[in-house]
């Protein structure tokens, strides 16, 4: 008497259920043979057979029920699921592109495409597709860009570790800060990313949205609500963000800018005052910038771009070393101080929520005064001001964050001690630059509030003694 199929597959739920995975594979084994032509079936038969990590078996089902469901979601994802288990990520992605062909707007099989090629360092040109308008652009980089039109090109630095390009781009177009277009040429410069790379750090609000499909994935531009013309030769500042990435991808490009005469700039995107502060005290005021929001596209007939000089977490050394030789040129008196100051650089004025707090911060200010520090709070201080103090510096306390940039203009030699809410390597190339002497102290750390990130979620509370034997650490040395 032959079985019925929906009882056994009612009966693999329920040993499934009671974690009896074997006797689940063995029911819908029968399932199968009952109703051979049966799709689903053979679908649950290979998600049970990946339980027991079966893989090659769980390969063969779901090549079975593809061939009787060709556009089974739930199948060609757990067989790429499978082939990426199995180290064959190029046929995984595959299996992800052939549900994006018809169905791209699901998200498992997008998300995990972006991840395979994100993941694996594939997330290049040779991957992905910009797309403008309905039509494909060509996109270079700015070496690309400088080969193909090498008359263009007014200055390049190949000092490793981000090599640098000047380039004259006439009839540009600049859709969004830092993306820039010349016809249907893409020179994917954006920040110290790709665009590519942007499109994964950012999604959902970075101007370029990843789409997928039977081809694979696309960066599809969404264009901006208004344009603006900018007439004149004029080089380009981008909005990008904090203090530091200001410091060490846009500012630097002043230097290159300023040798090749060009004195008037498009600032585009969301200022902050301390942009302008900066460039004010480069000689840069704002009757020099054409100010222009992040939402409008910039035509530009005569365009002159530096590359950014930052390269994720990666500086230019020589771009930063012209940086500090303009600043201690306008202020000989700076350039070599008597470094003997201590200081603490706090952010306990930063407000009630933000990032990375530590909760004790006003103990800190105490104890390390009383052990002759001075404590600044930088945001209260102009950049000139916060270069005179690092470069008068002998030693400097500071919670990771942004500040520590001004460790551009430290002698060589200082003492600089982090406290290390956060871990990442800018500063730590910053230091070996400079000929820094670093100490690093990490704080207790616990979740106060939801987050994207421990930066966002967490406190932190550094030990009294802990923080005491650093400052001993450094006395000893001096």
């Amino acid at each position: 008497m032959a079985e019925d199929a929906q009882t056994l597959v009612a009966l693999a739920a329920t040993l499934k259920q009671k974690g009896d995975i074997a006797g689940a594979v063995q029911a819908l084994r029968r399932a199968h043979t009952a109703a051979p032509q049966n799709a689903v079936i053979l679908e649950k038969l290979g998600t049970m057979l990946l339980k027991e990590d079966n893989l090659a078996e769980a390969e063969q089902v779901y090549g079975a029920a593809l061939v009787l469901a060709p556009q089974s979601i739930n199948v060609l994802h757990n067989l790429a699921l499978v082939l990426e288990r199995t180290g064959r990520t190029d046929e995984a992605l595959q299996s992800y592109y052939a549900i994006l062909a018809f169905a791209p707007d699901y998200g498992g099989a997008l998300n995990n495409a972006v991840r395979i090629l994100a993941t694996t360092g594939r997330f290049t040109r040779g991957h992905v597709t910009v797309m403008r308008r309905g039509k494909r652009l060509r996109a270079v980089d700015a070496l690309g860009f400088a080969q193909e039109n090498p008359q263009l090109c007014l200055a390049h630095d190949p000092t490793p570790p981000v090599a640098r390009f000047l380039l004259s781009v006439p009839d540009a177009e600049i859709v969004s800060p830092g993306l820039i277009f010349q016809g249907e040429t893409f020179v994917d410069a954006f920040n110290g990313y790709t665009a590519f790379e942007s499109a994964v750090h950012s999604r959902g609000t970075f101007p370029f949205k990843i789409a997928g499909g039977a081809e694979g994935l696309s960066l599809t531009l969404e264009e901006p609500p208004r344009q603006v013309s900018v007439t004149g030769r004029v080089g380009l500042f981008s909005a990008t963000g904090n203090y530091a990435s200001w410091m060490f991808g846009e500012l630097p490009k002043l230097a290159a800018y300023l040798d090749a005469g060009i004195v008037d700039f498009i600032f585009h995107g969301a200022a902050q005052p301390f942009y302008f502060d900066t460039l004010a005290a480069f000689g840069i005021g704002r009757d020099r910038l054409r100010l222009i929001a992040a939402d409008a596209a910039v035509i530009v007939p005569n365009l002159v771009l530096a590359t950014p000089t930052y390269d994720h977490h990666t500086m230019a050394f020589p771009a930063l070393e012209s940086l500090r030789a303009r600043f201690f040129a306008a202020r000989p008196e700076l350039a070599a101080p008597q470094s003997t100051r201590s200081l603490y650089i706090s952010r306990a004025r930063l407000g009630p929520v933000h990032d990375r707090r530590i909760a004790n911060e006003a103990e800190i200010e105490t104890l390390l005064a009383a052990q002759g520090f001075e404590v600044i709070h930088p945001q209260e201080c102009t950049f000139a001001e916060q270069a005179a103090l690092f470069a008068s510096a002998r030693r400097i306390i500071a919670p990771f964050g942004a500040a520590l940039a001004n460790c551009i203009f430290c002698a060589p030699g200082t003492q600089v001690g982090v406290i290390e809410t956060k871990a990442s390597p800018e500063f730590g190339r910053l230091f070996a630059w400079r000929d820094i002497d670093s100490y690093v102290l990490r704080p207790e750390g616990r979740q106060v509030r939801a987050g994207n990130s421990i930066s966002q979620s967490h406190e932190f509370n550094v030990d009294p003694g802990v923080l005491r034997a650093m400052v001993a650490a450094m006395a000893a040395k001096n």
